[in-house]
């Protein structure tokens, strides 16, 4: 890390879709130091009163998360970047942000009633989150998957393996895979 550029896996789903999980499998599974970049983590850093102000989300957290896993790649860093591109403006935002970047796009999936059950068990989510982002973030123009894998159906440990497999397809840039 820090000489060359590095590169990222963009890990796109629903909210409580298996995103987080299957990112942290393949930190375990690797020897090289992914860094977990997650929407998560940017959410968390606003003042509770300020979770319901879709203004921040909209205009602050989610133009900057993509931002950020650009800004670690270009210094070298491996980044594992974990999001809900839940609008149009979001993607395109985040495709412009990994412009030229070796980027792997992963769609991932989950049964409606699976992501409803582990979104029921989280103190940290609104019934109805999965449920509206399901139909939602991977119906972006323009977007396309290098791989898609669907957590209702994989172990974080599989999951994680057949995101693995398709590393080799980092050796193209953010722009070659998702045009506008």
């Amino acid at each position: 890390m820090g000489g060359s550029e590095g590169r990222v896996i963009v890990f796109n789903g629903a909210s409580s879709s298996g995103k987080s999980t299957v990112a942290a499998a393949f930190q375990r599974s690797r020897i090289e130091p992914w860094l977990h970049v997650s929407i998560d983590t940017f959410y968390a850093m606003l003042p509770q009163r300020f979770h319901d102000d879709l203004g921040l989300l909209r205009g602050l957290l989610a133009p900057s998360l993509c931002r950020c896993a650009a800004e670690l790649a270009r210094r070298g860093g491996l980044v594992l970047l974990d999001t809900v591109l839940l609008e149009q403006s979001w993607y395109d935002d985040c495709r412009d942000a990994l412009a030229g970047l070796p980027v792997l796009w992963v769609g991932v999936h989950c049964r409606i009633e699976e992501a409803e059950r582990r979104e029921s068990r989280r103190p940290d989510r609104l019934a109805g989150f999965a449920r509206y982002q399901i139909p939602r973030v991977h119906a972006h123009r323009g977007l396309a998957y290098d791989i898609e894998i669907d957590t209702s159906l994989l172990e974080p440990e599989a999951a994680a393996r057949e995101v693995g497999r398709a590393i080799p397809a980092l050796s193209r840039s953010a722009g070659d895979c998702c045009q506008p």
